[in-house]
Formats: C-alpha cells, structure tokens, sequence
C-alpha cells in the first residue's frame, strides 16, 4: 500500500473536487478542497489509475498515473502559464539523528523573486535555505524540536510569517511556499502551509 495527499495550490482556480479511478469506478476524495487546503493521506494500492480534478463540475485535470508500491507523497494541484497541473512530491526521508526535526521547502509561488527561508527558536535566528525559487523542493534540513517561528523572506523584506509552529521529535515536516510574489500583489500573497510527512508506509501482504 502508498499513501497519498493532494495539496491545492493554484491561487488562480476555486474550490476543486479530487477523484481517483477511471469514469465508470471513481471514487471522490474530497470535495470543495480550497486554494491552501490539504487532503488527509489516503490508502491506496499501487499500479496504474487516474486522477480527475474538477472545478464547478468541469475537469480542469484528468492524468493517467502509476502508483508506486510503499511510497507515501503529496501531489499538488498547481497553475503553470494558465494551465492546471498534477506535481508529485515524494515524502522520502532520511533517518534522522536522535532528539532531531527535519524540515524542507516546497516552493510553489508565482513570480521570479529569489526567496529564502529563516526559523526563529528562542532568541536566535538562522537562515535554512535561501536563493529559492519556484519549482525548488529542497532535501531535510534537521532542526531542535520545540516552537519556531517561520519566515519566508526577499531582499528588503519579509513576506510571509508562521508566528508558531511545533516540530516533534522524530517528524518530518514540509514547508509549502504559494501565492505570487510580486511586490503589489495583494489578492494572493506569499503564505506558507506546513504539513507532516510520512516517513514509511504500512506494507501489507
């Protein structure tokens, strides 16, 4: 068995259905998902199906895919030049050191600035990863569990803030970057969603 989640993050298109199968035998996973909201992860065995996302009872995406075996991953539903589209990211980590965290960038926001990602824990400040742009989906970075403060930031300024976020020992986290990043942009701004990854799935006989 996979485990699988989809992210919407296309600022451009509304409230979506997600449906998995083919016509005759499609199941709904969710329903009226919007722009920044996530599906829990689902139970899904490998192989070939198809996934269909509508908006307003129109298909804007419908893919054929192949489910692989004991992988659990996210798959974004994403705008790219006015054109909605499915992204697979893969929840694979690496064993973490003892009385660790490991979190990572997904960066989805539209637009050409280079961005970088800072964590406040306690009164210090460091900076994780930087010169980020669209499309970048970084490897684990290992941070101290407890409460940070997390910012996405440019040159001259800081877009976006998470004022508090738990990391717990053992887990492994992404941190989505969606909205645009022009500077006037007011309608969808630079947000951050941060989910939890699955480091292993269940395998079943």
């Amino acid at each position: 068995m996979s485990l699988l989640r989809f992210f919407h993050g296309c600022p451009q298109m509304g409230e979506v259905s997600v449906f998995v199968g083919g016509d005759a035998m499609s199941v709904p996973i969710a329903r009226g998902l919007a722009y920044g909201e996530s599906t829990p992860h689902i139970f899904m065995h490998g192989g070939h199906t198809t996934i269909r996302v509508e908006e307003e009872g129109k298909v804007r995406v419908q893919n054929h895919v192949i489910i692989p075996e004991n992988q659990s991953f996210t798959l974004m539903i994403l705008c790219r030049g006015g054109v909605m589209e499915l992204v697979a990211i893969t929840e694979a980590a690496p064993e973490l050191e003892e009385g660790s965290s490991g979190v990572r960038i997904a960066s989805f926001a539209q637009g050409e600035e280079l961005l970088e990602f800072w964590r406040w824990f306690g009164n210090e400040e460091e900076q994780l990863f930087s010169q980020i742009t669209e499309g970048d989906v970084s490897e684990y970075a290992q941070i101290e569990p407890g409460m940070h403060r997390l910012e996405i930031r440019k040159e001259g300024g800081t877009l976006s803030i998470l004022p508090e976020h738990r990391a717990v020992e053992g887990r492994m986290y992404t941190v989505f970057i969606i909205g645009r990043t022009h500077p006037d942009e007011e309608e969808f701004p630079v947000a951050i969603r941060v989910l939890e990854d699955m480091k292993t799935t269940i395998a079943t006989e």
